[in-house]
Order: C-alpha cells, then sequence, then structure tokens
C-alpha cells in the first residue's frame, strides 16, 4: 500500500519521526486510562511499523491493510506477531466496512501524489467515522515536482518571460483540477507551491479536510497535534497527527499536549526533520558534546570537530537539527546470522 520497499535503514528522518509518533500516542494513552486501542496502517511488505507499534505502544491488536496481492502475501510471512491481521483491501475499501468498539489509532501512511483528492476523501469519511481519543495521522507527498514536472521547453520559456511562477501556476491549476471545489483552497497562490513552501500548503489542504469532515457533526471535534515535513529517500513528505474529542469533553489534554516539544499549534508551527547521516562513531563524539550550554555554543563547539558538510552554515543546520531529535535517532548495527 505505502510502496515502502526502501528500509528504514536507509529511512532516517521517516524513522525519527516514527518514534515520536509513538511518544505521542503513549502520552494520549495515558490520559486515556484503561481504554484499549486497535492499531491500523499500512504495513508494508517489511512491517516494520507493526514491529514497533507493539514494542513502543503496546498495542496487541493491529491491522495492516494491502491493496497489492504480492505485497499482502509478503506480509503473510514477514508479520512479526501472530496477532497482526492484514487484509487485502485499497485503503478506501476498508474504510467503506470500518468501524470500532475499541478506540483507534489509524495511519493513512500515502505516499502517491497522483490521487491525492482521493487521499483526502478517504480522510473525511475515516473522521466522520471515529470517535473521542481516537487518534488519526495522515502522511501524503509533499513534493510539488510530483503533480507537475516542467519540461526543459517550459523552463526555458519561463526564463525568456522573466516570470518566476510559471511553473508554479501550472502546478496549482494542476492542483485545482486534482483537488476541486472541495478541497482546493481559495486563497491559493503560486508562491505557495514551491518546494519550500509546499508542506504548509498540503498542512492547509489536510487541515481543510479535517474541519470539512466535523463540520456537520455538533458532538465532534478534531485537534491536530504534530505537524512535521522531512525527505523520505527520494520525496519529501507532510505528516499530521491529530485527536478526535467530543465537544463536552474536558479539554485537559489539549493543555498538557502544549506542553510537549513537538507540539504544532498552528500552520506556522510545522517541524522540519532534516538530520544527518552519521557514522556510529560521528554519533558517539556528537552525543559526548551535548551538555547544558546554549544551542549556539553547542552547534559551533561539535562543528569544530565533525564537519558534516564543505559549506559550514549547512554543517551547522544538520548539527542543529541533529541536537533536536538525538533522542529519537535511531541507530542500526549490522547482524550475522
Amino acid at each position: 500500500m505505502n510502496g515502502a520497499s526502501v528500509g528504514y535503514h536507509l529511512r532516517t528522518n521517516k524513522a525519527v519521526e516514527r518514534k515520536i509518533f509513538f511518544e505521542l500516542i503513549n502520552l494520549i494513552k495515558s490520559h486515556n486510562q484503561g481504554a484499549g486501542y486497535t492499531y491500523i496502517g499500512f504495513g508494508g511488505p517489511m512491517m516494520e511499523d507493526f514491529r514497533e507499534a507493539h514494542h513502543a505502544s503496546n498495542f496487541e491488536d493491529l491491522i495492516s491493510i494491502e491493496s497489492n496481492s504480492s505485497t499482502y502475501e509478503r506480509q503473510q510471512f514477514n508479520k512479526p506477531f501472530g496477532f497482526v491481521n492484514c487484509v487485502n483491501k485499497t485503503s478506501g475499501e476498508f474504510i467503506n466496512t470500518f468501524s470500532s468498539v475499541k478506540n483507534t489509532v489509524f495511519w493513512l501512511d500515502y505516499t502517491s501524489a497522483k490521487d491525492l483528492g482521493n487521499q483526502l476523501s478517504d480522510v473525511e469519511r475515516l473522521i466522520k467515522k471515529l470517535k473521542p481519543m481516537d487518534i488519526l495521522k495522515v502522511t501524503v507527498n509533499a513534493n510539488p515536482d510530483t503533480i507537475y514536472r516542467a519540461s526543459s521547453s517550459e523552463l526555458e520559456e519561463q526564463e525568456e518571460q522573466d516570470d518566476p511562477n510559471f511553473i508554479n501556476k501550472r502546478i496549482l491549476s494542476k492542483l485545482e483540477t486534482e483537488l476541486g471545489e472541495d478541497y482546493f483552497p481559495v486563497m491559493a497562490a503560486p508562491d505557495q507551491v514551491t518546494t519550500k513552501n509546499y508542506p504548509k500548503f498540503i498542512a492547509g489542504v489536510l487541515d481543510l479536510a479535517f474541519s470539512r469532515a466535523v463540520a456537520t457533526d455538533s458532538g465532534k471535534c478534531i485537534f491536530p497535534l504534530s505537524r512535521f515535513f522531512y525527505t523520505d529517500h527520494t520525496h519529501q513528505m507532510y505528516t499530521c497527527t491529530a485527536l478526535i474529542t467530543g465537544t463536552e469533553e474536558p479539554l485537559d489534554i489539549i493543555s498538557t499536549m502544549k506542553e510537549w516539544s513537538f507540539f504544532s499549534e498552528s500552520l506556522d508551527d510545522i517541524f522540519e526533520i532534516k538530520v544527518p547521516a552519521l557514522t556510529m562513531k560521528e554519533k558517539i563524539e556528537i552525543d559526548a558534546m551535548l551538555e547544558g550550554a546554549q544551542l549556539a555554543d553547542q552547534i559551533e563547539n561539535i562543528a569544530k570537530i565533525i564537519k558534516l558538510e564543505t559549506n559550514k552554515k549547512q554543517s551547522k543546520k544538520l548539527i542543529e537539527n541533529y541536537i533536536t531529535y538525538y533522542k529519537y535517532y535511531p541507530t542500526f548495527q549490522r547482524l550475522a546470522i
């Protein structure tokens, strides 16, 4: 379903974000003590998310959705535990018949950018079926080149016309067709679909789908809690985790979440994950230098010893990002069997 044929050892940013996701799940579950949760997601051929879901958050009721028959067969072999249930359906087919007595953590981990309109429709239909204290995570492609890739002649034409938004207007036009009037933002502008700004544009589109889903249900609210973007192998991705609540429930959990390091209060709070690929020796050296000093001083001291890029500014930026996420940085070991 998610096309994740690339192992997690080559997807460091996604591995970091996944660890943060399970930290957030545990924070929410601590406020909903006694409630059993079902974990539903796209396991892919390697089923790594499901192994982590059990180990990190103690899920024992897990369902993997997979539309590709050959990947589904691999899942049956690779599923880490006997209590993982693999279902050979598209996400849309699964959502059509979905219902749950227990609370649910549902991760829609989309990678294709060619079906964004239908993905948002799935999100909206799913939210209508979720109940208070359910957790929804949505990951979508945030690479504008996958929406429209300019030809060499178009790039030349853009240069001739001296219009920096020449290609962006074409991307926006393609998005308007793909999203339709339901999801295309009224105030959309060409400068919002550059590679740098596109994650925020996609975040706004997803928030619009969230709002539409609860607009006709006076007893339901949805609160985005975390928003991240990162490069996963070759594509820029955006991911958001949100909590479903009732309108009359105490919102102390939201107040608690505001103390969490990665709480996202608005579209201006989208965290970038861009950790460097470190050798074990580099990681150990950097970790040993982490101390209570000011962040700028730490970065400066580390940069004198560890040079990750020829450009000093870029090298310091990578070090800063590592310091932000060092607790979640994965360590992969070679194992001889």
